[in-house]
């Protein structure tokens, strides 16, 4: 369930009153994803999605995010374009929360995946690559192995000593041999179905 903050109709119709996408029609939260509330916002120009930004996403790492999904939608990679606000701003506040709107992606993400399907996201990941090699804006992988020492120290309480020097010394392993000379860039790392769709065999978002 990715509906962990409701808003009324009322709420929804205030905050999108910063925007210039027209008056609500209709609206409803998104089920599939984990981490952000997700609303499915119907106005009188279109469809758009509502993203209220949860607690694990830091207020200052949504802007490079939001810069970079505008970066790729110019270079024609599909994904969401992020709809600036009246004021020019990409950012607003709803239930003292940072909330966007994106455009409508038209797909569904798939319950079998089949290899014609990992191809194809693979190329699309590629292009993906090559078109971020010019993004200027830069910020540090905190899903990398220096976050794995955080998190493993943050469970050690809960894990058995065995278990935890057995990690700990995979980390070390890791880290001491982790190559220092590949080139860096941009990835995703948040891919899973939920965060992929499909219309007839081609990926839309």
């Amino acid at each position: 369930m990715a509906v962990y903050t409701k808003v009324t109709k009322k709420e929804l119709q205030k905050f999108i009153a910063n925007y210039k996408i027209g008056n609500l029609l209709s609206f409803h939260g998104i089920k599939e994803g984990v981490e952000n509330t997700n609303y499915l916002l119907k106005t009188e120009t279109g469809s758009y999605i509502l993203t209220i930004y949860e607690k694990r996403v830091r207020k200052k790492d949504i802007p490079f995010f939001l810069s970079f999904m505008k970066y790729l939608f110019l270079k024609k990679i599909n994904c969401p374009l992020p709809i600036p606000r009246k004021d020019g701003k990409n950012l607003g506040v709803i239930k003292k929360k940072s909330a966007s709107i994106t455009t409508f992606i038209t797909g569904k993400n798939l319950s079998n995946i089949s290899q014609k399907n990992c191809f194809t996201l693979g190329k699309v990941i590629a292009k993906m690559h090559l078109a971020s090699r010019n993004f200027k804006l830069k910020r540090s992988n905190d899903l990398s192995i220096n976050e794995w020492e955080k998190i493993l120290s943050a469970c050690k309480k809960r894990i058995s000593p065995l278990t935890f020097n057995q990690l700990s010394q995979e980390i070390n392993f890791l880290k001491n041999s982790w190559p220092k000379k590949l080139p860096k860039g941009i990835v995703h790392t948040d891919l899973f179905p939920d965060n992929v769709f499909f219309k007839n065999n081609r990926i839309t978002g």
